[in-house]
């Protein structure tokens, strides 16, 4: 389901993206399984992104950044944080761009 929701993304289908990834979001949930929640909290949040929804994107980078800080995959915390800076970017909130961007570098 999370590789359809890939090709959906990539097709520029986000409707459709979206509900492969939801799907995909009430597999890894059944299944306990935390390195699956973030990798689809985080395709989750990039369609919010790419359809121009930074708050709504916001909410899932965070939920996406706890699980990676629960597995302590520090690539994952980085990407997690270069993530959130990205969003904040958009929001023209360069303040906290520079916060997460840099937190991103030091790790």
């Amino acid at each position: 389901m999370n590789i359809l929701g890939n090709y959906f993304e990539r097709k520029t289908e986000y409707e459709s993206a979206l509900k492969s990834y939801n799907e995909t979001l009430d597999i890894v949930k059944a299944n306990q399984s935390t390195k699956g929640f973030a990798v689809v909290l985080n395709n989750i949040a990039t369609i919010h992104i790419k359809k121009g929804e930074y708050d709504e994107a916001l909410i899932f980078m965070f939920d996406a950044l706890k699980a990676e800080e629960e597995l302590e995959n520090q690539n994952g915390i980085a990407q997690a944080y270069n993530n959130i800076g990205v969003a904040y970017y958009y929001l023209q909130n360069f303040d906290k761009t520079t916060l997460y961007l840099t937190k991103a570098l030091e790790i």
